[in-house]
């Protein structure tokens, strides 16, 4: 999900619900992102049972790249057109229950 400037966050209570920030990008953040000086992660938990019936989790982090080019189309209004993006594990926010 991309947050433009001044957007409500759609179904906020659906996708977040541990802290989160609940608001858009600054336009300084969004200069930042695309001049390549603020990176942009995914993150999240999933919670599930295993085929045993014991309660899981998993939390994961990764961080979005792109050229510059697409990371100014994921900040601002583009037409919807496929864009490249990569994900790499992040150093930290990765874990699991044992």
């Amino acid at each position: 999900m991309v947050l433009f400037p001044n957007t409500e966050i759609p179904q906020k209570d659906k996708f977040f619900s541990h802290g989160t920030a609940g608001r858009a990008f600054t336009k300084d953040e969004i200069t930042r992102i695309r001049n390549g000086d603020l990176k942009l992660y995914a993150l999240g938990e999933i919670k599930y049972e295993d085929a045993f019936g014991k309660a899981q989790w998993a939390t994961f982090c990764a961080e979005i790249r792109a050229n510059t080019q697409t990371l100014k189309s994921l900040t601002s209004n583009y037409p919807q057109e496929d864009l490249k993006v990569e994900f790499s594990i992040a150093p930290s926010g990765n874990d699991a229950s044992k």
